[in-house]
């Protein structure tokens, strides 16, 4: 074959696609882009990265974001986020994603332990946030009768940290009292019943009382702060439960408990009610007249001497005794010493009663009153079902034998608590 006819079978060969293997081969195309929020640059083999590469040939991409933003990752063909090696054996398609960086981190301290103490950030009070890439110094103050355990989260040991904020930071210090500053219990409470103060008595060292306050927490009953002083909390707790219950001394500044312990409510003893009575209490020797005897009765039994004249006038005037007022369906039950109040509907004064005894695990309680519904006389132990819905509200039902009209009773009054000594 001659030089001419040899060139022109290769000129038709390649217009008919049909070149050598090695030919076709000879480079791989590399298309790189870049994805985020943010910016940045891909180098090749250290430098610009071409279009095409010769098939087979290494390729190292570099991914290297601006100052106001962080590389991501890669995707396509490549993965990860460190260097990412190619063989160019075929055409190859690589993102790099770029992410701008928060003009800003979030700082967030926490304090743990029994003892009291402060955080400080650059000297003075902690931010919640601060600028990207600023540096802060977070220092911890222990308090009276305290002292500092150390750091934990993105600090450690127990000196002054120092934090780069590249990204957002948690930091606890911890506070342990010191030597004498824990508090001491001196008075524990004895098995309780429902009308009866539980008393508590915490005694610390001369500086040890945290300057902010102690209080007394207790699930299921009603908290009231006795007198106290520099050295000395005291608290009575009514509890409207039976069985073991815990009680915890907490740090009013800090959350943080200070003691904790159990108290054992075995008995619910029933309301002790007075024989009589023969004579009205704001007047001895006056016999009562028919249709104020359930209030005559109320107020001899608890020892009340305000004038008041109608039954329902209980419920509107509640504070005047030194009650408290609950609904029916209050998450808070009635207990022995309550007083029950019907509303004036009722034979047009209304009626108070005064809550016996109750058994919450029964569902039960029973009522003392005189003069019901204006029929002169005293009752026994009333009867009435107390029943609790899903949402923890307790109403007062009709009992079996009872006869008394439900559908007006408004509530129940407690006293309030009150430093016993």
């Amino acid at each position: 074959m001659s030089m001419v006819k040899m060139c022109a079978a290769l000129m038709l060969a390649s217009l008919a696609g049909a070149l050598p293997a090695e030919a076709s081969a000879a480079a791989a195309k590399l298309t790189v882009t870049n994805a985020g929020s943010g910016r940045g640059s891909v180098l090749c083999n250290g430098s610009t990265c071409l279009s095409s590469y010769p098939a087979g040939s290494p390729v190292k991409l570099t991914a290297s974001p601006d100052a106001a933003s962080t590389f991501g990752g890669w995707s396509g063909a490549c993965s990860g986020s460190t260097t990412c090696s190619l063989a160019m054996t075929t055409n190859r398609t690589v993102t790099a994603t770029f992410t701008k960086r928060p003009v800003a981190y979030t700082l967030t301290i926490n304090k743990a332990g029994a003892g009291a103490g402060s955080v400080l950030c650059n000297g003075g009070t902690c931010a919640s946030s601060y600028p990207a890439g600023s540096s802060v110094k977070v220092s911890a103050s222990p308090g009276v009768a305290s002292t500092f355990g150390g750091w934990s989260g993105a600090c450690s040991g127990s000196g002054t940290c120092s934090l780069a904020m590249t990204a957002n930071r948690t930091v606890t210090a911890s506070f342990t009292p010191a030597a004498g500053g824990s508090p001491r219990l001196v008075e524990a409470p004895l098995s309780g019943v429902q009308y009866t103060d539980l008393l508590f008595s915490f005694t610390w060292d001369a500086g040890a009382k945290p300057t902010a306050g102690v209080s007394l927490q207790m699930v299921g009953a009603d908290i009231h702060a006795g007198p106290g002083s520099s050295t000395l909390a005291r608290f009575a707790a009514r509890s409207n439960e039976v069985g073991t219950r815990s009680w915890k001394l907490v740090s009013t500044a800090s959350g943080a408990v200070l003691k904790s312990g159990l108290v054992s409510l075995a008995s619910v003893a029933a309301f002790p009610f007075k024989s009589g009575p023969t004579s009205s209490p704001a007047t001895p020797g006056v016999p009562y007249s028919c249709k104020p005897q359930c209030v005559a009765f109320v107020q001899f039994q608890l020892d009340l001497q305000q004038g008041i004249g109608n039954a329902w006038e209980y419920w509107t005037r509640y504070s005047d005794i030194g009650y408290k007022r609950f609904a029916q369906g209050s998450t808070r039950a009635p207990r022995p010493g309550d007083v029950l109040v019907w509303d004036s509907s009722l034979a047009g004064y209304g009626h108070v009663a005064v809550v016996g005894s109750v058994d919450l695990a029964s569902g039960t309680l029973t009522l003392r009153d005189t003069n019901w519904d204006n029929r002169c006389g005293f009752s026994g132990d009333v009867p009435m079902t107390l029943t609790k819905s899903t949402t923890g509200g307790w109403t007062i039902g009709q009992g079996t034998g009872a006869s008394r009209s439900v559908g007006k009773l408004i509530g129940w009054l407690s006293k309030d608590l009150a430093w016993p000594y």
